[in-house]
């Protein structure tokens, strides 16, 4: 299939780093812009919605000698934390001048601090999606953290998902008692990140 059919050119790309003596100062990176949908929550494609089959991608990192080999994190990141990471593996700063910090405390064995930021993903309002596309009423956003999903749509509101419990996203908790005050948190998360990026 095509996820094995990746693997092996990415593990052509990296024997050959080796072979031409390149690999002990080449670090890669591997992601992607975004995840698609195949029919889950009745949408296909992306930039409709910002559940998770959309907005989770890969990130993996390679770096003999600076990124240790079959490390994983288990906190939820952004790929916006690249640029502070790439900086600080190639030792040519700490990445403090980036908006995310350097992943590179996460799988040196630190755990993630309790203030780590929440992944924020934003979608804008595209009317001209279908009817059963989120993005065609409005625009959303959505934080992430280790168990819960919350996206908020300008228009239709709230809707949080206990991820751990439920990948597929399918029960709304935002109207529970507890996914309430869950929520409550959540929202003001991203007013808390929203108000310190203005200029």
């Amino acid at each position: 299939g095509g996820i094995a059919y990746l693997d092996e050119h990415i593990g052509q790309l990296l024997a050959e780093l080796h072979r031409q003596g390149l690999g002990e100062n080449t670090l890669v990176a591997i992601t992607s812009d975004h995840g698609e949908s195949f029919g889950e929550h009745g949408l296909s494609g992306h930039g409709t919605g910002l559940y998770r089959e959309q907005i989770w991608v890969p990130l993996i990192v390679w770096g003999p000698g600076r990124v240790p080999a079959g490390g994983r994190v288990a906190h939820p990141v952004s790929t916006a934390a690249l640029p502070a990471t790439l900086v600080e593996l190639l030792g040519a700063g700490d990445g403090a001048r980036f908006p995310v910090a350097s992943l590179v405390p996460l799988w040196n064995g630190a755990a993630a601090p309790h203030d780590w930021p929440y992944p924020l993903s934003e979608l804008a309002h595209f009317p001209h999606q279908g009817r059963q596309a989120p993005a065609a009423h409005g625009a959303l956003r959505s934080l992430i953290s280790p168990r819960w999903h919350y996206i908020v749509h300008e228009k239709l509101g709230a809707e949080l998902y206990d991820w751990v419990a439920d990948p597929a996203e399918l029960k709304n908790l935002a109207g529970t008692p507890q996914g309430r005050a869950v929520a409550g948190d959540f929202a003001a998360r991203l007013r808390k990140m929203l108000a310190q990026s203005l200029p």
